[in-house]
């Protein structure tokens, strides 16, 4: 409530968001940091271990970085021969008819395909995180640490988003709305609650919302100026992308960016080189991470879009044959 009095009473709060002064970046650092000291203070006392690396991990930090330094995408852990037999082993009601349960004879929470186990997060993780910490130290990246990495730089990511768009936008509007922003994004945002319970599911995401939140900003940056900029645009193409290889629903964040790049088209339509430009610094991050990822999933799955959810061994037949008329 003193926070909101403030902000439509004190003349500082009300100085526009494109005019601020230096006291205005050092309340949203010093902001920024009391929100990452919090996210630090809730990891920490979610871990049943307080160091950094294990010797064992989880889906992500342990059985995926295992399969890609062995050279394969499938999880090195043997399927139990009882899978195979069955007519449909997604059925968790036939799995447990068999004898089969999670955890003791098969993997729960995996994909299931091809007599194989594999991981059916996006591998970008892994590979930016997991994979070159098991390098150079010889363990496992504990994930909640991974988790609180990701947290911080979505909770910065955001904040940064948030000011180019306003910026962009919204130039005239007070800076205590901006900072009640910041805090709305950083509180509400899932970003506590995922490092709360760290696990690989909560990875997914939050190291997705990093890659999206970037993207905007980097977009958001490209067209601030007079001119476009094309190296900022390819980079928030290219950061976007990069999200779908975290959790494959972070394709829908790319529409979020259509009427900012069809404002910037119909801006400069008449300029033929630049809509080239501009085509290229888009499409090329989309086709360099989507062909990429399109033989990640080609190579596991068979689909160059089926990441390994519809094989999921779950509670849940995500395949859709105990659902069919018998």
């Amino acid at each position: 409530l003193l926070l909101a009095y403030l902000i439509t009473k004190n003349r500082w709060f009300l100085c526009p968001a494109k005019e601020q002064r230096i006291s205005h970046r050092l309340v949203t650092l010093c902001g920024m940091l009391a929100f990452c000291a919090f996210l630090y203070f809730t990891a920490y006392t979610s871990l049943e271990y307080k160091t950094t690396g294990l010797d064992s991990g989880d889906l992500y930090s342990q059985d995926l970085t295992d399969a890609f330094l062995a050279g394969q995408f499938s999880l090195l852990t043997e399927p139990d021969p009882l899978l195979r037999t069955l007519d449909n082993p997604y059925d968790i009601n036939a799995r447990q008819a068999a004898g089969l349960y999670a955890d003791w004879q098969y993997r729960m929470d995996v994909s299931y395909y091809n007599d194989q186990y594999f991981c059916y997060f996006g591998p970008v993780p892994s590979l930016l995180l997991f994979l070159p910490y098991t390098l150079a130290t010889g363990q496992y990246l504990q994930t909640g640490w991974a988790c609180l990495i990701f947290a911080a730089a979505a909770a910065l990511f955001m904040a940064m988003a948030l000011e180019a768009f306003v910026k962009k936008y919204y130039g005239r509007l007070p800076y205590g709305y901006l900072f009640l922003g910041n805090l709305i994004l950083w509180f509400s945002g899932g970003l506590l609650w995922n490092v709360r319970r760290p696990m690989f599911y909560e990875l997914a995401i939050l190291s997705s919302a990093a890659f999206v939140a970037l993207g905007f900003y980097m977009i958001l940056t490209a067209v601030r100026e007079e001119k476009l900029s094309m190296a900022p645009l390819a980079a928030g193409c290219l950061s976007l992308a990069l999200a779908v290889g975290c959790r494959p629903l972070s394709i829908l964040y790319s529409a979020a960016v259509i009427p900012v790049l069809w404002g910037q088209y119909r801006k400069y339509k008449t300029d033929r080189i630049t809509v080239r430009r501009a085509a290229a610094a888009i499409a090329l991050p989309y086709l360099l991470v989507g062909g990429l990822l399109a033989y990640y999933n080609l190579a596991r799955c068979g689909s160059v879009t089926e990441f390994g959810g519809t094989y999921q061994l779950s509670t849940i037949d995500m395949t859709g044959e105990c659902w069919k008329p018998q």
